[in-house]
């Protein structure tokens, strides 16, 4: 039975037949040999010169208008996110109306809602990224609670 002599891998397959030929074929190992040998030879021959590139692509290209990115804070962009965080005054969190409220009616209650008292501020969101939704402060709120009330045990 003959087998089959890959010039650029440099090995022999089992068989020669045409499956196992063409998944060699497709295999990234063979795929890698293959390109480095036609670029070996472009530069060889001085055809391909890696330090004249014309369109060299940079992770700064890449990652351009995804927010949370490098140069997210400096430029001005159409992101809804960050207008949306503009609009509602910074940083503000959605329950801090809600700590104050919930502060001032407690404070007649002295025994058993002490407990309540202490909050955990919500997580802070990252920086061009969206706020999390209103659902994640109400979920806080209440795990906080039962950590705290846990810790007083």
């Amino acid at each position: 039975m003959p087998k089959y002599y890959c010039d650029y891998c440099k090995s022999y397959l089992t068989h020669d037949t045409m499956s196992v030929r063409k998944s060699h074929l497709m295999g990234k190992h063979h795929i890698k040999y293959y390109c480095d040998y036609y670029e070996f030879k472009a530069k060889e021959t001085g055809e391909w010169n890696p330090q004249e590139l014309i369109y060299e692509i940079t992770f700064d290209k890449l990652n351009k208008g995804i927010p949370g990115g490098s140069g997210s804070e400096d430029k001005v962009s159409n992101n809804s996110y960050t207008q949306s965080t503009d609009k509602r005054g910074g940083d503000k969190d959605v329950t801090d109306n809600s700590l104050k409220r919930s502060a001032d009616e407690n404070k007649g209650e002295e025994d058993e809602e002490e407990e309540e008292e202490f909050m955990l501020p919500p997580p802070p969101h990252l920086i061009g990224l969206p706020p999390p939704p209103t659902a994640v402060y109400n979920n806080v709120k209440e795990i906080q609670m039962a950590i705290h009330q846990n810790i007083q045990r």
